[in-house]
């Protein structure tokens, strides 16, 4: 899936039960696991733009 330009993985998961998406940045990997399909999406949007306000914050 993708999002802001940032590819990112959605898979379910057995133990624990939900969904977990994870999103690699330079060397960094960042990932998290939520009950639901949907609260992973949001989690995984929510990193991403996360990481994006950081990276602009550095560069001004």
């Amino acid at each position: 899936m993708q999002y802001r330009g940032y590819e990112y993985e959605l898979v379910q998961t057995i133990a624990p039960i939900g969904w977990r998406w994870r999103f690699f940045e330079l060397d960094h990997e960042f990932s998290d696991v939520h009950p639901t399909r949907h609260e992973a999406v949001r989690g995984a949007h929510r990193a991403i733009d996360n990481l994006i306000s950081l990276q602009l914050k550095v560069h001004n």
